[in-house]
């Protein structure tokens, strides 16, 4: 865009400021935040629920009318088990991170074969998703597909990087984590440090003044 230009360049992550928060021992349940839609990855996260039958996902977020009917009609089984569990409430920003802190694991996918997210690639395969940093200043270990944006999940260690969504490499990436739980989430809260918004955002400041 500037050809021969150098100029200074910062990258500042969607990342809240990181605030030490005393993590929570015997967590319950796998974590989805995010529009219920199939493009981000939910209903492969309902399908791993109906052949993995000891798991409860928590979906804090927003379903659309459509969405509900479908949920009702082709996976209400798993709502009357108690095994998937719906919250549409708002949450106010601040409360978020402490909400996530009381999950095991968090997903974030998406799926590119749609043709929405065709026309929006690059922005969608580079830019990691703000909930992703909402999840390790929470201390959530992550699952999510394996994108550019994403790849900072590796480097930590914060978590694993999926090529597909099928329910037995979802359920491989669970067990990777939970076997390693510790390691996992201490690497979490190394990469929320790293990325936290108040010390990334510092050297811009600096720069400007």
């Amino acid at each position: 865009l500037f050809k021969e230009e150098e100029l200074k360049t910062f990258y500042i992550q969607n990342a809240p400021t990181y605030k030490e928060l005393a993590l929570k021992q015997n967590r319950q349940s796998l974590i989805y935040t995010g529009s219920t839609i199939r493009i981000l990855g939910f209903y492969n996260c309902l399908d791993y629920l109906n052949k993995y039958t000891n798991e409860i996902l928590t979906v804090q977020g927003v379903m659309f009318p459509e969405d509900n009917a479908k949920v009702n009609k082709e996976y209400g089984n798993l709502l009357d088990q108690n095994r998937l569990v719906i919250n549409s409430n708002y949450l106010d920003n601040s409360e978020v991170v402490g909400y996530l802190s009381n999950f095991e694991i968090g997903f974030c996918f998406y799926l590119f074969e749609d043709s929405f997210i065709q026309k929006n690639y690059f922005n969608y395969y580079s830019a990691p998703s703000g909930k992703m940093f909402k999840y390790l200043a929470a201390g959530v270990p992550v699952i999510c597909s394996n994108i550019l944006g994403f790849k900072f999940v590796e480097d930590f260690k914060c978590g694993v990087l999926l090529e597909k969504l099928e329910p037995e490499d979802i359920n491989n990436a669970i067990l990777e984590i939970r076997n390693n739980y510790s390691f996992f989430v201490a690497n979490t809260i190394k990469a929320a440090k790293h990325f936290s918004f108040r010390e990334s955002f510092e050297p811009y400041l600096k720069f400007i003044t």
